[in-house]
């Protein structure tokens, strides 16, 4: 077998590997591969991946650059560079990157909101906002969008501006959890119990292993007066999670009040 042969052979192989999620047999051949032909553009671009899959994400930005500089896909390569600056923690490079590359992909709704997460990290709110706001102006229709931006609105102590987003996105996507969560905490915060109600029965529906929505819910029915069910939710929370202490003491509080 000649070395374009093993080549084509370990490739494959690699392809096969990543479709599986055995990224380390994907990396070990690829290695192999590229002990061989070490400009193998589309090799660098595969390990890339298979590296930021299992989060070694130095060794991903290596390889991403490599295959850069051999002139693989320039576009996508940008953004996935930037996601590994992202999880460096390396802001100003990832910044730098997804602006790059959204001067050449200027509709990726996708990529303004991987920006949005990265003023955020730097808590520069204003940025965050604006490039959400471009989000939701590219694909009004993707509810996560919203949920940022409501995040970013409630970071800046705007719970109006919050609540209104929140609401957007869970009409968006009735089955967005974060998005409900957020929207029954904030509306509680508000001095809106009675609406924050709701939201919480939905969680606790939708997800009735999870204590602390449980918990939750027996808070804000304990503010509504409803003390007999928010001592049964409260029970239930315990029930599922029996080592968690201020359930406990929630529970004695409510109990106070019969």
């Amino acid at each position: 077998m000649d070395n374009q042969q093993k080549i084509e052979k370990l490739y494959c192989l690699a392809k096969d590997r990543c479709h599986e999620n055995n990224f380390a047999e994907a990396i070990t051949s690829l290695q192999s591969l590229l002990s061989i032909d070490f400009n193998h553009k589309d090799a660098h671009f595969l390990i890339g991946l298979a590296y930021q899959k299992d989060q070694a994400y130095e060794l991903s930005l290596q390889h991403f650059k490599k295959a850069l500089e051999l002139e693989s896909s320039e576009k996508q390569l940008l953004k996935l560079i930037a996601y590994n600056y992202i999880q460096l923690a390396l802001y100003k490079d990832a910044i730098y990157t997804l602006q790059k590359y959204l001067h050449k992909e200027p509709e990726d709704d996708e990529a303004y909101a991987l920006l949005g997460e990265v003023y955020a990290k730097q808590e520069h709110y204003n940025y965050a906002a604006k490039v959400y706001k471009d989000a939701v102006h590219i694909n009004p229709q993707k509810s996560d969008h919203y949920f940022r931006l409501g995040k970013i609105y409630e970071k800046e102590g705007d719970l109006h501006a919050a609540l209104l987003e929140y609401e957007k996105a869970v009409a968006l996507d009735n089955e967005h959890e974060s998005a409900r969560f957020s929207l029954a905490q904030t509306l509680n915060a508000s001095g809106k119990p009675s609406h924050a109600l709701m939201h919480y029965e939905k969680l606790t529906a939708a997800f009735p292993l999870k204590a602390h929505y449980h918990n939750y819910l027996a808070l804000v029915l304990q503010k509504l007066d409803r003390i007999e069910e928010a001592a049964e939710e409260m029970r239930e929370a315990i029930r599922l999670q029996p080592d968690a202490l201020q359930y406990k003491a929630n529970l004695q509080n409510i109990l106070s009040a019969l």
